[in-house]
């Protein structure tokens, strides 16, 4: 039986040694920092157009806004989150996924695309990023496994099963 490898942890999460808590450490630390990092670019970019002498007048309302988008992409993640621990697919399994979604989608899904309609539109998209980002990296970096991780296992138990 050859246990799969998952991104960021290696094989680590067959034994859950310390190796593996250290490698879920670093991956929990590395996307705070993303979060942080975001949460600051985010605010800057508030700062900039709140600070727009035409903005001025709209703070109440580009505050309230700004909330509910940010609301909207904290419970689009939560959604994610919680679906990607229902499913059990390995690593593989959620590339093909994510391919098969590319293939459905060409247009939507080219990075030119959504590079542009990101940048076109980031004074909702920047909240509604931050939102996401928020949620979703760190609700599958805190569970008891990582999505893959639970793909990769349910491949080994298959595995072990029809040895």
């Amino acid at each position: 039986m050859e246990p799969q490898r998952v991104r960021g942890l290696g094989t680590t999460w067959v034994e859950r040694g310390t190796a593996y808590w250290v490698r879920r450490g670093w991956l929990l630390l590395v996307r705070l920092i993303m979060v942080l990092g975001i949460a600051l670019l985010a605010g800057a970019g508030w700062r900039w157009l709140v600070g727009a002498s035409w903005a001025a007048g709209w703070r109440g309302a580009l505050d309230v806004a700004t909330g509910l988008i940010v609301v909207v992409g904290m419970l689009a993640a939560a959604r994610d989150v919680l679906t990607a621990y229902r499913l059990r697919l390995t690593p593989q399994e959620w590339r093909a996924r994510n391919a098969e979604r590319r293939a459905r989608h060409p247009f939507l899904t080219a990075p030119a695309v959504v590079n542009t309609l990101v940048l076109v539109c980031l004074p909702v998209s920047g909240p509604l990023l931050l939102g996401y980002l928020a949620v979703y990296l760190i609700g599958v970096s805190c569970g008891r496994e990582l999505p893959a991780e639970r793909g990769a296992r349910a491949d080994l138990e298959r595995q072990a099963g029809m040895s």
